[in-house]
């Protein structure tokens, strides 16, 4: 995964953890996952990025669950000091995330971040950071969800491993 940052920047999510490219001074800054660090990157293998309005980078892994990184941060930019919040899949938390691999992200006009997984589709709430799950249950023709995008009336469309879903967030209807 790749994304360009607001001071013309890539971040790179590769199987290795993330990197950061510096296009001003040619130099890449590289984060990975410290098992005894709980605010490194939680996993090295990401597979999707995101930048929101609020400057957040997001990054999603495979099997790690998902990642914030503010970048308002001073910190943000020293790989030994960057500090990560960590958000995972807890069976017994029927608010936190529903699975720990996160294909796609995507933040809609309403400021809430919707996440593809392997077991459907996540609302974060920004201000609670609680999240709402949305499954096969719920009318998604299949819980691996890849892709996600936002249209002018605020309806999302979803790839799935079983075809293009419409998703009307007003009503939670698919």
């Amino acid at each position: 995964s790749i994304i360009s940052d607001h001071n013309g920047g890539l971040w790179i999510g590769t199987f290795g953890g993330l990197s950061h490219y510096d296009s001003d001074t040619g130099r890449f800054t590289n984060y990975s996952s410290d098992p005894n660090n709980p605010t490194t990157l939680s996993q090295n293998m990401v597979v999707s990025l995101f930048i929101d309005s609020k400057n957040n980078l997001w990054a999603g892994t495979w099997g790690g669950g998902l990642n914030q990184l503010d970048l308002n941060d001073p910190d943000h930019a020293d790989a030994e000091l960057a500090s990560f919040t960590r958000y995972h899949s807890d069976p017994e938390d029927p608010s936190s995330l529903s699975e720990d691999s996160v294909w796609t992200i995507q933040e809609t006009t309403d400021g809430n971040l919707w996440l593809g997984t392997q077991l459907g589709l996540n609302k974060l709430d920004p201000a609670t950071k609680k999240f709402t799950h949305y499954t096969e249950k719920q009318g998604l023709p299949n819980n691996v969800v890849l892709g996600i995008l936002e249209d002018d009336e605020g309806d999302l469309w979803l790839t799935t491993n079983n075809g293009l879903a419409q998703f009307n967030p007003r009503t939670a209807a698919f």
